[in-house]
């Protein structure tokens, strides 16, 4: 017997949306975890680790940082382009309403727009209590599954 394809039956949509082409740079997520981390620690956003420089796999480096106790980076020349790896779901999330929010550096531009990070949690049986759809009016968000299917097998041909 053959195993259930998943995708049969998905990938339908009765809307338009707009979906990335390209993953995010490490240009471009180093620019989200300035604004993340170059301030006080105690107003640092939450569910967004700070990255380890030894292990930072998307190639940028420590550099010294403006706010006294932030943390900052930069791209070394050549990695500009080169893509950005291992990001949660929730910072991913939080990365949107930056994007939202038009990359403000002000705390409530994370933490709400197109996800609500408030109700980010556990619900104490092993599942998560986070807001996994987006807000209505959200301009950048993590794409459904069907979204996704859509995108990458669209053809405009047909």
């Amino acid at each position: 017997m053959l195993p259930i394809d998943p995708t049969v039956g998905r990938g339908s949509l009765a809307y338009e949306y707009r979906i990335g082409r390209y993953e995010i740079t490490t240009s471009q997520w180093v620019e989200f975890f300035i604004a993340a981390f170059d301030r006080p620690v105690d107003d640092r956003i939450p569910w967004v680790p700070s990255p380890s420089v030894v292990n930072m796999r998307w190639g940028a480096a420590g550099t010294m940082p403006i706010t006294p106790g932030g943390q900052r980076w930069s791209v070394p020349a050549g990695k500009e382009m080169r893509g950005a790896s291992n990001i949660s779901w929730r910072v991913a999330a939080i990365y949107c309403n930056w994007l939202h929010n038009g990359k403000a550096t002000n705390r409530e531009a994370f933490l709400t727009g197109a996800y609500g990070v408030s109700m980010f949690g556990n619900t104490g049986n092993g599942t998560f209590s986070d807001q996994l759809t987006r807000s209505p009016g959200a301009i950048y968000f993590i794409p459904t599954y069907d979204e996704w299917l859509k995108a990458v097998h669209y053809d405009p041909m047909r």
